[in-house]
């Protein structure tokens, strides 16, 4: 029932015709107006406005049972016009492909070409430091045992 853990309809993660999901993540009125009206369920916004919890029951069962109705392919086209806040969910291999990682530097290759995740946060003063170096199997495990045996 709470806000962050599904007791939200627009702050929540829904299933599409295809297997594939959709996330809303914007819980302003505003946000809540704009889909709903555009939906043609504006009957829902009082609820959708309220506190999370049982209230939001309804709310979450309309929208899921609306966004069965299409492919996420195709819910990403009907929103494109829209003032939601809304994003397909990916796997790894789709959100990695996204301009915006790409322009934000977040993925890093060592010299053998393996892939890492580059530092998110982005400090003019403080810039990441990713250290590319894969450890040998076991490499620290000595030493954590030695830590652990020792009650640490």
């Amino acid at each position: 029932e709470e806000r962050s853990f599904g007791g939200y309809a627009f702050y929540n993660i829904y299933p599409c015709a295809d297997g594939r999901h959709i996330a809303l993540a914007g819980v302003e009125h505003k946000f809540v107006h704009n889909l709903l009206t555009a939906l043609d369920m504006a009957d829902h916004i009082p609820a959708a406005c309220g506190p999370a919890g049982p209230g939001q029951a309804p709310v979450i069962a309309a929208l899921r049972a609306v966004f069965l109705t299409r492919t996420q392919s195709d819910w990403v086209s009907w929103f494109a016009e829209k003032d939601v806040c809304f994003a397909p969910v990916m796997n790894l291999h789709e959100a990695w492909s996204q301009p915006q990682v790409a322009a934000r530097g977040m993925l890093l290759r060592d010299a053998e070409g393996n892939c890492f995740l580059g530092d998110p946060l982005k400090f003019a003063e403080e810039p990441g430091r990713p250290d590319l170096r894969l450890p040998d199997l076991d490499a620290d495990g000595p030493a954590i045992r030695a830590e652990l045996a020792q009650g640490g």
